[in-house]
């Protein structure tokens, strides 16, 4: 499961719905405690992408977004968006920052994510969640499976798991070795197959 709809699962439906839950590149919850693990590149479009409507500047802060998802660079600074906007203009489409990521792909990402309005993409990474029943989850075992990439220039992916496994008692991590924070496009076997490892231990 994706982003934090574990958080929703866990407070609008009865426990025992679910056997276990996978958290792919991303925290399974919301917490101030994550900050720290937000990479100085994401940080430089992140607050005008869930805040401005401007279509120009959602457009700039989608396409750093984009560019952000497959590189490897965990070095990359504050200036990411205005590097992303300098060398968009100059004509480049970031393709030589990870081979291993065709143009079909690239292009296809972007086609989904412009699909959702300024205003939807506002409300949707503003709404706020309840970590209660989740956290409860959590301290009763509920398993939990972290895949991440090594390289993810999002997030970083040891300083998210020191804050999960706090809560988390039945946690288990898979590091990508080389993976962006979209491992599962780059290297799909080595991602899908802790996944359905897990899920077959859990089906026993």
């Amino acid at each position: 499961m994706g982003g934090r709809i574990l958080v929703d699962i866990a407070s609008y439906l009865p426990k025992g719905i679910i056997l276990g839950s996978v958290s792919l590149s991303e925290s399974p919850y919301n917490s101030e405690a994550f900050f720290p693990a937000i990479r100085p590149a994401m940080i430089s479009f992140t607050s005008k992408l869930t805040s401005s409507t401007d279509l120009t500047m959602h457009h700039n802060c989608m396409l750093a977004n984009n560019r952000l998802l497959f590189t490897r660079d965990i070095d990359a600074g504050p200036g990411f968006l205005d590097d992303t906007i300098k060398k968009s203009e100059e004509g480049s489409d970031f393709a030589d920052e990870n081979p291993d990521v065709s143009y079909v792909t690239r292009v296809g990402i972007a086609g989904m994510t412009s699909l959702m309005s300024p205003s939807d993409r506002i409300l949707a990474t503003s709404r706020e969640q309840d970590n209660t029943k989740v956290f409860e989850w959590a301290a009763e075992g509920l398993p939990l499976l972290v895949v991440h990439g090594t390289r993810d220039a999002f997030f970083d992916g040891e300083k998210m798991v020191e804050v999960v496994k706090e809560v988390f008692k039945n946690l288990e991590v898979v590091m990508i070795p080389n993976g962006s924070h979209a491992p599962f496009v780059e290297f799909p076997e080595a991602v899908v197959e802790p996944i359905l490892r897990f899920s077959d231990r859990l089906s026993k």
